[in-house]
């Protein structure tokens, strides 16, 4: 019984492949008209069976049928095998139709075979009155970045909108402006809804602020005909928190002696975000360089930088400043310089020195003390009339002797207040010479404590004329211990 089945099943197949011998295809070319109007498509017929055949167009119902040319309706369509044809129909309502879509049932017979088959073409009629129907759009709405999944959205990156639209009655609405609108997105495009039509996308693609922190955002899809709302849609859309590194901006500012080295670094997140910032330094350049704001040190890798940390806002810049300057280097340098060229240029080409060379006591007191003067040449020329002056307090007196190679007085005078001066004179020094004088002194009294002895005076001439002086430091005779 299954095996009869079988073949009747097969042979019924066989049968419907057998008696399928032409193939339709339609194409509009003016599908939309008013009454009195005429609608043209172009059908195409296709034989699919193995001889010539002749193909006929049926007249449908309330519609007068014409075609171009002619003769393929009056006469109708010769095809040869595996061969296709393509006619202009054209078709205008016999009696008023409502307005709206019609389908027009063209049927098409094969003279050969007697085969029959129809195809029905869509013809919208507009009434070309005012439409009465209540305007009745739905929108609904899909958000992602731009080349992203649906879902939540990246603030930092362009924002897409696709709004679908369904016409949900036979409403022609010639123009419809979809707007978004929320704290952020104000948009509006201009579009057309057909009657019926479904799944009209229109697709927006906005920025909003980089630094919107992450947060549900209301918007509105507000749909105006006419300059009238006719529908409003509220969707969320989610922002995502977003941290990124900072954006460091780094420049360079040398003057003498002076670099300044600044990075403005900027939180390009929308979140708040804690960094560090690194200028990389030496010790010896750390040794003059001053930070802005104040900070520490580290080291990595053997290299050494200076390290910010910092946390900024969202959008929150903050300039850092690394200023290495060698100005007060140069300055001690220059100090330096001028001490050693002033030193140079006032010391004096001879020195004197005084010193006390013997002490005589009486009764534990200073009787006598023997005065040492060193005149030393310490400059590279002679010099010339040479002048010594020393002077005696009056609690002493000048005791005269005469010392193997030391150089007499020249002149001795006493005076009742200041004491006793002694001059001697030097007709010349030369470079690198060295005098020395010795004199004596006898206290008038026995003294029991320390007794200071005045500076020794030395003018001379290094070119004639031109005098310089010279003073020795005093003399100190000790108390006895």
């Amino acid at each position: 019984m299954k095996k009869i089945y079988s073949i009747l099943l097969v042979f019924l197949l066989t049968l419907s492949i057998a008696t399928a011998t032409f193939e339709l295809g339609v194409e509009s070319i003016k599908d939309r008209i008013k009454q009195g109007d005429t609608a043209e498509i172009k059908l195409t017929i296709t034989n699919t069976e193995s001889g010539t055949n002749t193909y006929t167009i049926a007249k449908p119902a309330k519609w007068r049928l014409r075609s171009d040319p002619l003769s393929d309706y009056f006469s109708g369509m010769t095809i040869m095998p595996g061969q296709s044809k393509t006619t202009t129909i054209q078709m205008t309502p016999e009696t008023d139709f409502t307005f709206g879509s019609h389908a027009v049932d063209l049927k098409v017979t094969a003279v050969g075979s007697g085969e029959e088959k129809t195809i029905s073409p869509r013809i919208f009629l507009e009434s070309g009155q005012k439409i009465d129907y209540v305007p009745n759009v739905v929108a609904k709405t899909l958000i992602s970045n731009v080349g992203g999944e649906i879902g939540e959205v990246n603030p930092q990156e362009p924002v897409k909108v696709v709004v679908s639209l369904d016409n949900k009655n036979s409403l022609d609405i010639s123009e419809l402006t979809v707007k978004l609108k929320s704290n952020m997105i104000n948009e509006e495009r201009a579009t057309q809804l057909a009657p019926n039509e479904i799944n009209k996308k229109e697709e927006f693609v906005v920025e909003v602020d980089k630094y919107v922190p992450p947060q549900e955002m209301d918007l509105e899809i507000i749909l105006i005909m006419d300059g009238m709302e006719i529908g409003k849609f509220h969707r969320e859309i989610k922002f995502l928190g977003v941290e990124r590194d900072f954006l460091e901006e780094p420049s360079t500012e040398k003057k003498f002696l002076v670099t300044v080295d600044k990075v403005i670094a900027t939180n390009i997140g929308n979140v708040e975000k804690t960094g560090t910032v690194r200028v990389e330094t030496s010790f010896l350049r750390g040794i003059f360089t001053k930070t802005t704001p104040d900070t520490e040190t580290v080291k990595e890798d053997g290299v050494k930088y200076y390290e910010w940390e910092q946390t900024l806002q969202p959008g929150e810049s903050i300039e850092l400043v690394k200023r290495e300057s060698y100005v007060p280097l140069a300055i001690i340098i220059i100090i330096i310089v001028l001490l050693v060229l002033g030193y140079y240029l006032i010391k004096p080409e001879v020195i004197i020195q005084k010193k006390i060379v013997n002490v005589s006591r009486t009764e534990g007191g200073v009787s006598e003390v023997k005065v040492l003067l060193l005149i030393k040449n310490i400059s590279g020329k002679d010099v010339r009339n040479l002048r010594v002056t020393d002077v005696i307090p009056n609690i002493a007196v000048y005791v005269k002797e005469d010392l193997p190679g030391t150089l007499p007085p020249k002149r001795i005078r006493s005076y009742e207040v200041t004491g006793t001066n002694i001059e001697w004179g030097i007709p010349e020094l030369t470079k690198r010479e060295e005098r020395m004088i010795r004199y004596k002194i006898r206290t008038k009294l026995s003294i029991l404590g320390a007794i200071k002895l005045p500076n020794a005076e030395l003018s001379y001439e290094t070119t004639p004329g031109k005098k310089k002086m010279s003073y020795s430091g005093k003399g100190v005779v000790q108390k006895e211990e």
